[in-house]
């Protein structure tokens, strides 16, 4: 993921409850118990630990160097560890933000030591090229981030497995969510297959043989596998770096492409298990109806399947909401009111579930989710969750209701959204309060690619006028967006307390 600093929208739509659950067949030739080597292994499908038995990878994304979130680490240990029985933690690591002075958790050895201590894997990850790909020098992005170059990603990983090739509770997620970059599908595949052969060779070269962890590309989303195979670096290509080194796992994060997923998660692990390839699922969670939504089907696919899964996030900072408590400071999951094993009484919908998934308690399909369908309809938190496309800004002089309404501005074209959590086979009604020239609607597409706008026009004049609309969501639904959109240059336009409801 990337908080603040990464642009998601966080959208996932799935199926209704009945069809949350889509079985597959795992293709494996490996039982669950194998002889054990003191060492994680990949065998087939299945990642066995150093006893032999199955591992289900139950983890959660935790501070490392230079991580922009503030909390130290190692004090919460015993917690996720003993508390919250996380078996595996994934070390979220940002070494480009040295040049913006970020100096947070610096001791990988501290943390490292302390989760090996107590038999949790450490998975370290590499977030510097996220949505982008690292090239043959430094280059940097339109905000003027620095980018490392290959030989630096090389040398970076280098140094790591040299330090850890002898523990194997370390395991190595060569890069956060890469690509597209300025590459096309097609092409970002190519880089991510060469890409990750240059760095695995590298480390392989070393004598390290812990696991490896390799991202899915296209920001870990693979478009949602909306085109099938042709969209997925892992099922294009996986089988290539699979063949080629031992001890390889895959990893997807389902968020705002996997719209209505959960049919999509089955059939895209299904192609993977068909080609003999370990996935797990590293990153997920949910903190508004879009996200929660992708949760459902995370976990509905995951436990029933034995796929491993990493929750986002230990500790959420900033604009991060995805809280595992709540009336906490953070939401994280070190708030918890009691540390004796007991269930706390502040956990949110999302780390209820991950408590009763981590002591294998949850059954499927899990229960669905009770945030709000959108958010900051009525403008008080000011453009808080919308997305702003020109033109918009908060009004405390023209309002309909409450201190604040949402206005686009006359001199160019412009509007602002949110994406939205709908359910297929749905009835909704849209409402809102418009003032002057512009659409105001819901707009959705099907698995098939098809577009429908549900829209409230207003046609123009200095007064208030109400409008509203239903509609039914399609039994393909696959994902949504409110919008506010004003064509017209010369035009001012204001909005407030936009509703949808659940009919």
């Amino acid at each position: 993921m990337n908080l603040g600093l990464k642009a998601y929208a966080k959208t996932i739509l799935v199926t209704m409850a009945a069809l949350l659950i889509v079985p597959f067949t795992p293709i494996s030739s490996t039982p669950a118990h194998a002889a054990g080597t003191g060492k994680f292994e990949v065998n087939g499908t299945t990642i066995n630990d150093p006893n032999g038995n199955e591992f289900i990878v139950k983890g959660v994304n935790v501070n490392g160097p230079r991580w922009p979130y503030s909390r130290e680490t190692t004090q919460d240990a015993t917690l996720i560890s003993n508390v919250w029985q996380f078996n595996t933690v994934r070390i979220n690591t940002f070494p480009r933000m040295a040049q913006h002075g970020v100096a947070n958790n610096l001791d990988m050895n501290a943390i490292v030591n302390a989760f090996t201590a107590k038999g949790v894997v450490s998975m370290i990850e590499n977030h510097d090229i996220y949505g982008t790909w690292a090239e043959s020098s430094v280059t940097y992005d339109g905000s003027g981030n620095r980018i490392p170059s290959v030989q630096e990603m090389k040398d970076w990983w280098v140094n790591i497995a040299n330090t850890y090739k002898n523990n194997p509770y370390v395991w190595f997620n060569i890069a956060n969510e890469p690509g597209l970059g300025s590459y096309s599908n097609a092409d970002s595949i190519t880089k991510w297959k060469n890409f990750h052969d240059d760095i695995i060779g590298a480390i392989r070269a070393t004598g390290a043989q812990n696991i490896i962890v390799v991202d899915e590309h296209n920001w870990g989303q693979a478009n949602g596998y909306l085109g099938g195979n042709s969209d997925s670096a892992i099922i294009s290509q996986g089988a290539y770096l699979k063949n080629k080194y031992a001890n390889i796992i895959f990893s997807l994060h389902p968020y705002d492409n996997w719209s209505n997923g959960a049919t999509r998660l089955s059939n895209y692990m299904t192609q993977a298990h068909n080609q003999n390839l370990a996935v797990i699922i590293g990153e997920y969670g949910g903190s508004n109806a879009s996200t929660a939504l992708a949760m459902e089907a995370v976990l509905n696919v995951a436990i029933p399947n034995h796929i491993g899964r990493v929750a986002w996030h230990w500790v959420s900072e900033g604009d991060d909401n995805f809280n595992l408590t709540t009336g906490s400071t953070s939401g994280g999951g070190y708030e918890i009111n009691r540390t004796d094993g007991v269930k706390p009484s502040n956990l949110t919908w999302m780390g209820s579930l991950i408590w009763d998934d981590n002591r294998s308690s949850l059954s499927t399909p899990v229960p669905q989710h009770n945030f709000p369908i959108m958010n900051n309809g009525f403008f008080e938190d000011n453009l808080s969750f919308w997305n702003n496309w020109g033109q918009a800004s908060v009004s405390t002089s023209i309002v309909k209701n409450g201190a604040k309404a949402i206005k686009i501005s006359a001199g160019a074209a412009g509007g602002a959204g949110q994406n939205i959590g709908l359910r297929p086979n749905t009835t909704y009604k849209l409402m809102a309060w418009g003032y002057g020239k512009a659409d105001l609607g819901v707009k959705y597409t099907t698995l098939s690619g098809s577009v429908t706008q549900q829209i409230l026009s207003y046609t123009g004049g200095s007064y208030w006028s109400w409008n509203e609309i239903t509609f039914t969501t399609p039994s393909d639904f696959s994902d949504g967006t409110v919008f506010i959109w004003k064509g017209d240059a010369s035009a001012e336009f204001y909005a407030d307390d936009i509703q949808i409801i659940q009919q």
